[in-house]
């Protein structure tokens, strides 16, 4: 069986294209596909820690915000 890179599908030996998303099966194809998946995993990464890091500056310059108002 080959796995597709691209969705998921266990595929018979010796397909050509998958059944599901009829993507190529070839080696150069589904490296692709994987470099591509990696690249986008590792852009999801970094957007994820720079939204956390701007809540955090945000819960901050709020929290701030509420003690200077009350005189804390």
């Amino acid at each position: 069986m080959i796995r597709c890179q691209a969705c998921g599908t266990e595929n018979p030996a010796g397909a050509a294209f998958c059944s599901q998303c009829a993507r190529k099966l070839d080696e150069t194809t589904q490296a692709a596909v994987a470099e591509q998946r990696s690249r986008h995993t590792a852009t999801a990464i970094a957007w994820t820690r720079v939204l956390v890091a701007a809540l955090v500056v945000i819960v901050i310059v709020a929290v701030v915000t509420v003690l200077v108002v009350h005189g804390v």
